[in-house]
């Protein structure tokens, strides 16, 4: 199976779990769902899906030489998101976590469609309950991992920063089981492109305040009985097509408002705390972290984490 990605290129599949897993129908119901959350049409930012992140995290662990279980897991890592991603856990979560899709994710794993594609092959669904296993995919936060380090390229990818995604991408190495940093300088220029991305996008007044007001807008609708929670595990155009129908002024207005860009920025509001002190190697070979020897960029750190408490 030949993908071609955006950010990577072509992109050569030939492990035929992988084929019938992008087959599925969980996998491609992620094509309908916005990586950032709100389709672009209400949103500021022309963005991506959910499904191109998928892939393109699965492509980041094969370059880095990431054995097919975690292959399989970096593939799969995002098919419990539901219609307009984190925006569900200013809904029914928590926004400062933003952890609604990992407590549902086991659930996803066992439907049966997963189960059976990964039984056919020799695997069982508990075999990925747990991706914080898979440590070329995921970390703790400030760690470096496939899927932090996807989003990122592929947003700087819509901002044309090709040359930026080139030197990153020959910086990264794997080592028994870790992305690391070749230098210094290519640690410092991937946490600083992070650090910019989440004061300018991710965490930024545009976003904070639309991820309020669609939420506000989709508690609206289940109150009044317009649309179901299970209506969130379609895809986005299906829920706002709900939204639209629904002849409720309230919920017109803020779809309104969310399209034209024309609201009133409130500045109490908080999202999740995102940010990258990756390791790296010193000239001599050591493993270092960014923080412990750039003071700068450890005094920019320590600034977001103050900017970033609750008002």
């Amino acid at each position: 199976m030949l993908l071609y990605d955006k950010l990577y290129g072509e992109h050569r599949i030939t492990d035929h779990i992988l084929i019938d897993l992008i087959g599925s129908k969980a996998l491609q119901r992620l094509k309908g769902i916005a990586q950032y959350g709100i389709p672009d049409k209400w949103y500021h930012l022309n963005g991506f899906s959910r499904y191109d992140h998928s892939i393109g995290v699965m492509i980041l662990l094969d370059r880095l030489d990431a054995g097919l279980r975690e292959r399989i897991a970096g593939l799969i890592h995002d098919i419990s998101h539901t219609a307009f991603s984190h925006v569900i856990d200013w809904v029914f979560g928590n926004e400062q976590s933003e952890d609604f899709q990992d407590k549902i994710f086991s659930k996803f794993l066992d439907s049966q469609e997963i189960r059976n594609i990964l039984d056919m092959y020799g695997y069982r669904s508990e075999d990925f309950h747990k991706l914080e296993k898979f440590t070329l995919l995921e970390q703790e936060i400030p760690d470096l991992c496939a899927d932090r380090i996807d989003y990122m390229l592929r947003e700087m990818k819509q901002e044309g920063k090709d040359y930026e995604i080139e030197q990153i991408l020959k910086s990264l190495i794997n080592i028994d089981g870790r992305v690391y940093v070749k230098s210094e300088k290519s640690a410092l220029m991937i946490s600083r492109e992070y650090l910019r991305l989440q004061r300018e996008h991710w965490a930024g007044e545009q976003a904070a305040n639309r991820y309020r007001m669609l939420a506000d807008a989709l508690l609206i609708a289940k109150d009044k009985g317009i649309i179901t929670f299970d209506d969130f595990f379609t895809d986005d155009s299906s829920v706002m097509k709900k939204l639209q129908d629904s002849r409720n002024r309230e919920i017109l207005d803020k779809l309104r408002k969310l399209e034209t860009g024309k609201f009133r920025i409130r500045n109490d509001l908080n999202k999740k705390l995102r940010y990258i002190d990756p390791l790296y190697f010193t000239e001599r070979g050591v493993v270092k972290r960014l923080s412990e020897t750039n003071f700068d960029f450890a005094e920019e750190i320590k600034l977001l984490k103050e900017e970033s408490k609750p008002q």
